[in-house]
Order: C-alpha cells, then sequence, then structure tokens
C-alpha cells in the first residue's frame, strides 16, 4: 500500500483472507494486478477495486528486489524487515513500478517501506465499520467519526 500523498509505504503478506482485511481497511484507489492474475482477482473481489495490470515480469522477486535497493539506495531488505517476505518484496517492487512508470517525479520523497504486521493491529470487519457509524450512517443527519474528527482546532490535525 503506498499513500502517495504522505508517501507512507507500507507492505504485507498473507492468506487471501488477511489480504482481503487489508484491501477492505485501507480501501485503495487503485489494485496493481498481474496480467496473468487480472481474472483470478476479479474473481474473488468482482468490482469492488479499480485496477491496473502489469506484464508479469514486473511480478518477479529478483526485478522487484533490484527495483526496491536501488530506490532506496541500500544492498539489503533487511532493514525494512521483508527481506525473507517474498510476496511483500513483490508487491512493494510492482507498485514502485507502477509508480515509476506513470508519477516519474512523485517518487523521490518516497524514502521508507515498512511492513504491516497481522498481529500488532485490530482489524474491524465491514460490519463493524458499518456497525460502529465510523465513516457512514444510514441513519439521517447522523454524525460518524469521520465528521466528529473532521473538526479539529488546528488544520494539522483535520489533515491527521
Amino acid at each position: 500500500m503506498l499513500d502517495v500523498s504522505t508517501g507512507e509505504f507500507l507492505c504485507a503478506e498473507g492468506t487471501d483472507e488477511y489480504v482481503d482485511k487489508v484491501l477492505m481497511n485501507f480501501s485503495p484507489s487503485e489494485v496493481v494486478v498481474s496480467r496473468s492474475r487480472l481474472k483470478e482477482f476479479a474473481a474473488q473481489n468482482g468490482e469492488k477495486y479499480y485496477t491496473y495490470h502489469l506484464d508479469d515480469w514486473v511480478f518477479t522477486r529478483e526485478y522487484a528486489e533490484e527495483t526496491l535497493l536501488k530506490h532506496f539506495g541500500t544492498t539489503s531488505l533487511k532493514g525494512f524487515g521483508i527481506h525473507e517476505m517474498d510476496d511483500a518484496v513483490i508487491a512493494a517492487g510492482a507498485a514502485l513500478y507502477y509508480l515509476k512508470q506513470n508519477h516519474q517525479e512523485k517518487v523521490g520523497h518516497i524514502s521508507a517501506l515498512s511492513r504491516i504486521d497481522e498481529d500488532r493491529y485490530v482489524w474491524l470487519d465491514k460490519f463493524t465499520i458499518r456497525n460502529l457509524e465510523l465513516v457512514s450512517s444510514p441513519h439521517e443527519n447522523a454524525r460518524t467519526l469521520v465528521s466528529i474528527l473532521a473538526h479539529t482546532i488546528s488544520p494539522m490535525g483535520a489533515r491527521l
């Protein structure tokens, strides 16, 4: 996952259920998928996400690692804690490749890569998010948590 505006670059790997949780919680505006797995992704997720497909060679460990090492100017991915996470390295490398191809001038500020560990976070499913009315509400004139947080004292608080 990459938030282009903040430069926060996160990666993870896991089961299909875990990947579904990550996608649901981060709600990405676009998902990059290998050309050969596009139909499989569509079968699992329907049209929930806008997808962009790339050639399969972008999704190899060797290419992804080379891309990440070159971008971060390091000799190893060990410092990022992902050196033994093949799928996470491939996903991060493919995301960086995509950004370099489509937003050449906007990748220089990405200076770190972090991993999302499943056991370090509390994950909320879509039913819990809906019932807690965190983002939206089925009731008219209801106040969601996001609407309350949007009214902060400082502009920095609103951006946070």
